[in-house]
């Protein structure tokens, strides 16, 4: 099944436009989840649903701490996951108050 899109329309800030600029959008048809991937999985393959919702378990479970230690992930095609960090704006370092990364990388609180 191919995905669906529809036209948004995209704000004019400057108010300069005559006409308003289209983009395309994807329509969301729903989410999937883990058991619906391992099922599927299981059906393409030899493989039961369960081993493959434990490999699918153990990888999230990598993943996170490949992150954690600072790492990109890309896994082939699919994409590339990478840690971000979301905080308050600051004018000096010392009035951030969340864990942060000492000189040597490790995190301090």
């Amino acid at each position: 099944m191919a995905a669906k899109y529809d036209f948004k329309t995209s704000p004019d800030i400057q108010g300069e436009k005559e006409q308003p600029t289209l983009y395309p959008q994807i329509v969301v048809s729903g989410t999937k989840n883990l058991k619906d991937l391992a099922k599927d999985i299981a059906r393409r393959s030899t493989v039961h649903e369960g081993t493959v919702v434990g490999l699918l378990c153990d990888l999230e479970s990598i993943i996170a701490n490949y992150l954690a230690d600072g790492y990109n992930v890309k896994l082939g095609e699919l994409g590339t996951f990478s840690a971000t960090l979301t905080c308050r704006k600051v004018t000096d370092k010392s009035e951030w108050i969340c864990q942060r990364t000492t000189d040597n990388g490790s995190f301090s609180s």
